[in-house]
């Protein structure tokens, strides 16, 4: 009898399914081990950010990665006007574009007060600086009263009267001589050889006819060689003479002289001209053939020359068979203008005033800006912001030694009578071209701020923990005043010594005193009865 087996034991031909169950097991769950941090990852990056329920002076305003949404419950977040960050937002930035935190400090104003601070190395005089008119700058929502200045520094006017006295130098170098180039003519003489007496041409008559032309264009090299004028061009012969005869080609020419021709005038204006073109090559090719079959019928009715002529000719001297070469044309050096004289470029200069915490300095002008015209007598101007991270009203969000680039957009308007400021601003700038290089250099090698949104409502609760909330508020600042000379002197100078004690009064004999006043009151006794 087969011995029974027990319930779930498999047979000794299978294969364990533990073992299986194991390995599908571990396949299926490695996966899910791998991307255990994946979602942890992602639901950091999902965290909301925590709101306070009100703002303080001495801590950055709190701000969303995204604009909050609109439509908030009313029982859960307050209004704009209580929670009060837009108000607080704006305030805060008008205090640094008043401080001039964002412009480049040209001037720094100075006191005469001993306790004040030194002046900096590189400060340029007042005096240098001309009154140019008023203006206002708008970087919405804010607007700014400001007074600009143009600032004649002596170094760049000297600068520039440098660069222009170099420039004319080397313009009279290299500019051309009014009598041209000295013809220069080959004394070299050409020693006849064997060969040259034998290769004589066979006609006796030709020496004679060269040396005749020699002594006719001798003395003609005494006289300065007049260019010949010259001719107009073919094409434009015939462009004119048929134009002449074409009203509509006429007027075709005068709309492209004035450069508002349309493409398909243009095309009608190329297809004359080629066909000219053509019509000029044609004939310049048959006057070609005409000459070339000229020259060899000449060629073939010169009379030939028998060999005893050819034997008692006499060889001809080299000076009296060449012909010296005709002079050379004055070949003048083509014409360049002259380069316009350098101008210096003087700085826009402005200042705040008529604003409570504006600073008393003055600021230059963006250089590296575009301007462009907005009608008559406003501007806008476009330049570009640096900061680092630790300077950045709430550092938590950049890196600290990282330098970050914003650009920036203003309005610049002015009266009617002060159209000069806006042709200042436009002077004082670089050119388009190097302003737009310049700016691609810096977005290349800079980053740009991350953006980041203002929170309009804050939360009736808060939703961060009281330490979080709890920010040290900075040391207020000692201001020190400066004690008027007399007390600074009596502060400086030594205390005196107090005054010594009065000596003690001597002791008094009581009987003697009594005696005194005795014979004292006897006295006025007796001067009573007297009297």
């Amino acid at each position: 009898m087969a011995e029974k087996r027990k319930a779930g034991r498999p047979p000794k031909n299978t294969q364990p399914a533990k073992k299986t169950r194991l390995s599908s097991q571990v396949k299926q769950e490695s996966p899910e081990k791998e991307a255990t941090p994946q979602t942890t990852a992602a639901e950091e990056e999902i965290k909301p950010t925590l709101l306070p329920n009100k703002t303080a002076d001495h801590r950055p305003l709190p701000t969303l990665p995204e604009v909050q949404p609109i439509n908030l419950p009313e029982d859960e977040y307050q209004s704009i006007e209580s929670s009060g960050t837009l108000a607080a937002s704006l305030e805060r930035t008008r205090l640094r574009w008043l401080s001039g935190e964002f412009f480049e400090r040209y001037w720094v104003k100075t006191s005469g007060r001993k306790d004040a601070k030194p002046v900096p190395e590189g400060n340029p005089n007042k005096s240098w600086m001309k009154y140019s008119g008023p203006c206002t700058i708008i970087i919405e929502p804010m607007i700014f009263e400001t007074q600009f200045y143009v600032s004649y520094d002596p170094a760049i006017t000297s600068a520039a009267q440098q660069k222009n006295a170099i420039q004319q130098q080397q313009q009279q170098h290299n500019a051309p001589s009014p009598y041209g180039t000295p013809y220069r003519s080959q004394t070299t003489p050409i020693q006849p050889s064997h060969q040259h007496q034998s290769s004589i041409p066979a006609s006796g008559i030709r020496p004679a006819a060269q040396s005749g032309q020699h002594a006719h264009q001798a003395p003609a090299h005494a006289t300065p060689s007049v260019p010949a004028k010259q001719s107009p061009d073919p094409v434009i012969q015939l462009l004119a003479s048929r134009a002449a005869t074409d009203p509509t080609l006429k007027e075709l020419m005068k709309i492209v002289a004035t450069g508002s021709a349309n493409p398909e005038q243009l095309k009608t204006f190329q297809g004359h001209i080629d066909e000219l073109n053509a019509l000029v090559a044609t004939q310049n090719a048959s006057q070609n053939a005409s000459q070339n079959a000229s020259k060899a019928t000449s060629a073939a009715s010169s009379p030939a020359v028998s060999t005893h002529q050819q034997a008692s000719v006499q060889p001809v001297p080299p000076q009296a068979a060449q012909v010296p070469p005709p002079p050379r044309p004055i070949q003048q050096p083509p014409y360049s203008r002259p380069r316009p004289p350098v101008q210096p470029v003087y700085p826009a200069v402005f200042e705040f005033f008529n604003g409570p915490g504006a600073s008393v300095d003055r600021f230059r002008f963006p250089q590296y800006s575009i301007v462009e015209p907005l009608g008559n007598y406003s501007i806008l101007a476009s330049f570009l912001v640096f900061r680092k991270g630790k300077d950045a009203a709430d550092p938590s969000f950049f890196s600290p030694d990282v330098e970050y680039f914003e650009p920036i957009t203003i309005k610049m308007d002015v009266h009617p009578s002060n159209v000069r400021v806006l042709e200042d601003i436009k002077k004082s700038v670089k050119a388009p071209n190097e302003v737009r290089s310049w700016m691609e250099e810096q977005m290349r090698t800079k980053k740009r701020a991350p953006m980041r949104y203002l929170p309009l409502r804050l939360p009736h609760k808060s939703q961060i923990t009281e330490s979080e909330e709890e920010v040290a508020e900075p040391p207020p600042v000692e201001v020190k005043k400066r004690p008027y000379k007399k007390k600074a002197e009596k502060e400086e100078a030594p205390s005196p010594a107090p005054p010594p004690p009065p000596p003690p009064p001597p002791p008094v004999d009581e009987a003697a005193e009594g005696r005194r006043r005795s014979l004292k009151r006897s006295t006025r006794l007796s001067n009573a009865i007297v009297t």
